[in-house]
């Protein structure tokens, strides 16, 4: 279309560069013709005719059309006589009088003007010439601008094609790769395990490796996250930032994820094209972060290639719903939400998120949800009391209940931990000190891929925000690791031993330990 608007603006282009052609002569006609009515004669046929031959070819002398001795023979004269008094004009000698003195007058006018016309001929010709020139050159330059134009399109064009077409083989390619891995019995080992995790953890993170004390890998963690911050100027937020040796004591050096032996059984169950990774957990433990994590960096090639890169195998949630507990397989087969409808419950991987019980319970005292127990929100937890401590959680389609709220925690996270289908359990604090490896764990785990520029996308900002020292506005991310960095904030939220020693009897301490927590210590409180 662009072409076709450019082709018709040269057209006009060129039409009004063509030189106008001058009058013609018969207006010369026109104006004896006036000039004779103004006179008070009024010329007819035979006149006009007479006048315009007369102008057309003029006469060698004047005397032929005044009656004087000229060349014109006398037959003739006598003629032109005849012609005027059969046509009944009175006055025959006065108009010849007439007729001769505005001949004569236009005859001196037009060699007048013959001689003006030929000295401008020459003056204008040169002139004349160099202004068809000028204007045949802007033409030239219009039209060869827009075939520049026109070339760029199509280079344009044509890299947009080939950007996608290798897009779209890359796509293929890898599928087919894959496919061919699995036949010749070669298994895809996730990125955390080929570093050295086994079947319950994921390989450690060496940028995070820090000497006691050091601070460092927590400010190249920020700064990677686009989270600076200059110990000079901050010096009240750099205060409050943990060392590196303290996140390691509270959850070891290297992030725990459960489950990563099923990863190759999953991607090889089904078409990989119908495979989703999605996010699931109780209330309170990091669903939305790692779900966040998962759609700002990983994608499903498979799927994109037979659905189109739309559909980047990514979900919010799982069908059955992220914070329902998966031990009924009835209902976790049948069960949709309203946006998973058609989904397979089979064919997604869930990442199961779990928070350190401690730092959950606080979370749970601030929101808590659709459980329900008996607490003072000015004073909980608070397992000393009277009263029941027996909770319930209300589901959409049921209502389930536990001997108290750290019970849920127990029975929740058992009940994924023996479920028979595909999943993974990750620590919420490993999205927040290792994001960036188990995300990639997980993506790859699921049959997925990050990013190809090779950038990883943090989740920096929350809805909670505050300002720091200068003035400066913290982020969600910078908080989170502020707060799951330090042992003191874990404890903070209990104010007597006892609500502590019952959090320690009745946590199940193998879960505890094979997701790489520790049991309260209470002796924080002596």
């Amino acid at each position: 279309s662009w072409l076709r608007s450019f082709i018709k603006v040269s057209i006009v282009l060129v039409h009004y560069s063509r030189p106008i052609p001058p009058p013609s002569s018969p207006r010369q006609f026109d104006i004896i013709s006036i000039s004779i009515s103004i006179n008070g004669i009024a010329p007819n046929s035979r006149s006009t005719a007479m006048l315009r031959s007369q102008i057309e070819e003029p006469p060698k002398s004047l005397g032929s059309l005044a009656g004087g001795s000229g060349d014109e023979s006398l037959p003739s004269r006598r003629k032109s006589s005849a012609a005027s008094k059969s046509d009944g004009v009175a006055n025959g000698n006065g108009f010849s009088k007439e007729i001769a003195k505005a001949a004569d007058a236009r005859e001196e006018r037009k060699k007048r003007r013959i001689r003006k016309d030929r000295a401008r001929t020459k003056k204008e010709k040169p002139s004349a010439a160099s202004s068809s020139s000028s204007q045949g050159s802007i033409v030239w330059t219009v039209l060869v601008i827009g075939l520049i134009f026109c070339m760029v399109d199509v280079v344009y064009i044509m890299a947009k094609v080939d950007k996608h077409h290798t897009v779209a083989t890359n796509l293929v390619e890898s599928v087919a790769e894959r496919t061919a891995q699995k036949a010749a019995g070669v298994v895809a080992v996730p990125a955390a395990v080929r570093r050295g995790g086994g079947g319950d953890g994921g390989g450690s993170d060496t940028s995070n490796v820090g000497k006691s004390g050091d601070k460092t890998p927590i400010l190249n963690l920020l700064k990677e996250a686009g989270v600076a911050i200059n110990p000079d100027v901050d010096k009240e937020l750099y205060d409050e930032l943990p060392t590196w040796d303290e996140v390691v004591g509270l959850y070891g050096d290297k992030p725990v994820i459960h489950g990563l032996e099923m990863c190759d059984d999953f991607q090889a169950h089904s078409d990989p094209a119908d495979h989703f990774v999605s996010t699931a957990g109780t209330f309170n433990s990091g669903t939305n972060l790692m779900a966040e994590l998962l759609i700002a960096n990983c994608h499903m090639p498979a799927r994109m290639a037979k659905y189109g890169a739309i559909n980047r195998g990514v979900r919010w949630q799982v069908p059955w719903g992220k914070h329902t507990p998966p031990g009924d397989d009835d209902f976790r087969l049948t069960h949709k939400t309203d946006k998973d409808k058609d989904i397979d419950a089979t064919n997604i991987l869930p990442a199961v998120t779990i928070r350190d019980p401690l730092f959950w319970l606080g979370s749970m005292c601030k929101h808590q949800y659709a459980a329900h127990w008996s607490h003072d929100s000015d004073d909980c937890p608070n397992f000393s009391a009277d009263d029941d401590l027996k909770a319930f959680i209300q589901y959409s389609d049921f209502r389930k209940y536990h001997d108290s709220i750290v019970h849920h925690w127990n029975d929740f996270y058992n009940e994924y931990m023996n479920v028979k289908f595909h999943r993974l359990i990750v620590r919420f604090e490993d999205l927040v000190f290792h994001a960036k490896e188990v995300t990639e764990t997980v993506c790859h785990c699921a049959g997925g891929e990050m990013r190809r520029d090779g950038r990883f996308k943090y989740i920096v900002n929350s809805a909670k925000k505050g300002k720091a020292a200068h003035g400066k506005i913290r982020t969600g991310y910078l908080d989170a690791i502020v707060k799951y960095g330090s042992a003191a904030k874990q404890y903070a939220v209990f104010k007597r031993r006892s609500d502590l020693e019952y959090v320690r009897d009745n946590l199940d301490t193998n879960l505890v330990a094979t997701m790489g927590y520790k049991m309260p210590d209470v002796t924080k409180f002596d």
